[in-house]
Parts: structure tokens; C-alpha cells; sequence
């Protein structure tokens, strides 16, 4: 999850520099909650799998 905000950084870094807007920052912004929502849906996911593994047995 914290790569997410890393990599959201760099989007909205690269975002000021290639677009050279300050309100280019946003789309960073944007980029790196997508990053969020996806990372923690993957960890939910890997959760409930573990879970699941762990009933199982």
C-alpha cells in the first residue's frame, strides 16, 4: 500500500513536468487513490484466501 502512494507521487511528479500545469498534480493525486482502492482490494482478497486455506485444513 505504500507503493501506491509512491508511484502516485511519481505520476503526479511526471504529470507537473511533462504537462507543466500545477493543477497536473491532481492527476497524481487521482492515479495514486486508484493505486489505493487496487492495493487494498488485493490485500482483502488475500485475506479472505488465507482464510479460506486455513478452515480447510
Amino acid at each position: 500500500m505504500l507503493l501506491a502512494v509512491l508511484f502516485g507521487a511519481i505520476g503526479g511528479a511526471l504529470a507537473v513536468f511533462i504537462i507543466r500545469d500545477p493543477f497536473a498534480i491532481f492527476y497524481g493525486l487521482q492515479l495514486g487513490q486508484y493505486l489505493i482502492v487496487n492495493s487494498v482490494i488485493v490485500f482483502l482478497i488475500a485475506i479472505l484466501v488465507t482464510v479460506i486455506k486455513k478452515f480447510r485444513n
